[in-house]
């Protein structure tokens, strides 16, 4: 993945045009270039070419823009603990590299990771039987429900720190 590879007009206007972090980063997000990184790369990519990215160092317009370009798809892409190791990465030669990555994190939607492991001999309350032939169960809990799980499925979510 390399920034030739891409057309960064409308990013490159955008970061021109940009007298805020804030409004670079609503520019990027509705960007296509931006949103067909984070749905066709993983965040993981992302953050690999970004680290090359920030290392290097900026030469030309594009290159200016790609870091953020790179760290708002990585937001896009959902992926928290990326986004945080983004974040850290050294920016020295990027204006609002710092306020945007600080910006990213806040707004990043909290979640919760909880694994709940259900068989049918490690049934508890909260936990009833729907249709035993078929191994599905309703697992009720304070502030959600989740309903019709394979008993073979587990369920999952993440918090972020």
């Amino acid at each position: 993945m390399n920034l030739q590879d891409f057309d960064l007009t409308g990013a490159s206007e955008s970061y021109l045009l940009a007298n805020t972090h804030l409004f670079l980063i609503s520019r990027l997000q509705d960007d296509p270039v931006v949103q067909n990184l984070s749905r066709n790369f993983s965040s993981g990519e992302i953050r690999g070419v970004l680290r090359t990215s920030i290392q290097k160092g900026p030469d030309s317009l594009e290159e200016a823009v790609w870091p953020y370009i790179l760290l708002v798809a990585i937001f896009l892409s959902g992926n928290f603990s990326d986004l945080q190791e983004a974040a850290g990465l050294p920016s020295a030669k990027l204006k609002w590299y710092g306020l945007v990555a600080a910006t990213l994190l806040a707004s990043a939607p909290p979640t919760n990771r909880m694994v709940v492991e259900i068989s049918p001999g490690n049934l508890s309350e909260g936990v009833e039987w729907l249709n035993p032939p078929t191994n599905v169960v309703t697992v009720a809990e304070a502030g959600g429900q989740w309903s019709n799980l394979p008993t073979s499925v587990a369920v999952t979510s993440e918090t972020k720190p």
